[in-house]
């Protein structure tokens, strides 16, 4: 039943498992569970606000070194530096929320939330630009627009979970917004951060497609279109199918169509333009 599932590729399906866990697990304690919790214990928007502006600007900080480091790296690698800092930045905002709810060492636990904060925010950054250049990588030629929509599908379904469980939670616990409460589902989130840390040390570069894949063809035919754009700015001829040789013979300065690492099979043999 999971073989055809398994079959999309390592990177692919794990993209799908990573993006339904993290989705129910951000869900559950991120957003309005985890800004009631600050406000009530802090008791101030401005705190509340600090701590998640926190967030927004580790994430504007962290995103372009992390989109770089990946190109010019590796993206996998990329992707297990985000795992590293979800298994710091969890138990770190896990502990402040523990000490925090009974009550003890609040300016101290509103710094550890701060810092944790930060780590998160920064890991969004860290993850989600190599995991999507890797997802792309790793899908075949003309697969891309359906499996994009399953991996949208795969986030937004459990987003949806996450809001029915509190709604449960509370309703069963007297429908009030008590800080133990909170906590709980704070923790419950923060648990299922984990399995998504651990997901994400799987991926690996060579299990991309390489020429193969959507995204390098997408690169082919941008290289083919500027090619022939520059020979009919040129008052060249514009083949109709110009094939991988010419396009990498035009970026060297030759023909288009023109023989290139020995392809004399498709050259006219004057080595001129080809003609449709």
């Amino acid at each position: 039943m999971l073989k055809p599932f398994f079959a999309l590729g390592r990177n692919v399906w794990l993209n799908l498992v990573v993006a339904a866990v993290a989705g129910f697990a951000d869900s559950v304690w991120n957003g309005t569970i985890g800004v009631a919790f600050l406000y009530d214990v802090w008791k101030t928007n401005k705190r509340v606000g600090v701590a998640e502006a926190l967030n927004g600007l580790a994430n504007l900080a962290v995103a372009i070194p992390a989109g770089w480091a990946a190109d010019r790296w590796s993206r996998a690698g990329v992707i297990k530096c985000g795992a590293l800092t979800i298994a710091i930045a969890a138990p770190l905002y896990a502990y402040a929320v523990l000490e925090a709810a009974a009550g003890r060492d609040l300016e101290q636990m509103y710094v550890l939330v701060c810092v944790a904060n930060m780590l998160l925010g920064g890991m969004s950054a860290i993850v989600n630009g190599p995991l999507q250049a890797l997802f792309a990588d790793s899908i075949e030629t003309g697969k891309r627009s359906k499996l994009y929509n399953w991996l949208f599908v795969c986030y937004i379904v459990p987003t949806l979970l996450g809001p029915a469980v509190s709604i449960g939670y509370f309703s069963t616990q007297g429908d009030e917004w008590r800080l133990g409460l909170l906590r709980n589902l704070i923790l419950l989130g923060l648990g299922l951060e984990i399995p998504v840390a651990i997901m994400l040390c799987l991926f690996r570069d060579d299990a991309a497609l390489g020429g193969s894949s959507d995204a390098v063809q997408d690169q082919r035919v941008t290289a083919t279109s500027r090619a022939s754009v520059e020979t009919a700015a040129t008052g060249g001829d514009v083949p109709l199918r110009p094939d991988t040789a010419s396009v990498r013979n035009a970026a060297d300065g030759g023909a288009i169509g023109g023989a290139a690492d020995g392809d004399a099979t498709d050259a006219p043999p004057n080595g001129s333009a080809a003609k449709p």
